[in-house]
């Protein structure tokens, strides 16, 4: 049970965060994992979209392909949910964060098992937090990021953790390539 309990400390712990407001209006960090050079057995993970809205499936997708585009890493959408290492779901709720991933991984191999990926129309769709179509695929990459096994950064890439302006960087399909060079 130690390692149970450990996991549930370290992928349990969500911290909420205050809004920001100033030249970037309206900023919601995006949420606050730590991966720690976790990652997947190889480049490719197979993901279920739980998703019933619209806006919000089309992101994921988006997302998807664009992760797909990079070369670094692939996602493959199934149609079954017993098929999927990743599942994309909804979730509302005002807890200061845009998505959130819930990873579980082997402590040992640091090899991740499973990921639930949520974006929070919440944030996502009301209009006090402005987000544009892009911000929202931005959000999904970031997310579809931390499912991969990306950690944030305060430099000039989708894993920014507030905000949700920037789409996949060149810096980020690097740390993708090198994170998925390493055995």
């Amino acid at each position: 049970m130690p390692y149970v309990n450990q996991v549930e400390e370290l992928l349990g712990k969500k911290t909420n965060y205050t809004l920001e407001s100033g030249e970037q209006k309206n900023k919601v960090q995006t949420d606050n994992v730590k991966y720690e050079n976790n990652r997947w057995p190889n480049n490719t993970a197979t993901v279920y979209i739980d998703i019933d809205d619209s806006t919000l499936y089309n992101a994921f997708v988006s997302a998807i392909k664009q992760w797909n585009n990079t070369g670094a890493f692939t996602f493959k959408i199934v149609n079954d949910k017993k098929d999927a290492d990743i599942i994309g779901k909804l979730m509302e709720n005002d807890d200061g964060t845009a998505g959130t991933t819930d990873t579980t991984t082997d402590e040992q191999t640091k090899r991740i098992i499973k990921a639930t990926v949520y974006l929070n129309r919440y944030y996502l769709e009301s209009a006090t937090y402005g987000y544009s179509e892009q911000r929202i695929i931005n959000t999904a990459e970031h997310e579809l990021g931390h499912a991969i096994g990306l950690d944030h950064t305060d430099e000039v890439s989708v894993m920014q953790p507030a905000g949700s302006y920037y789409t996949i960087q060149p810096r980020d399909v690097d740390v993708v390539k090198k994170l998925y060079q390493e055995n």
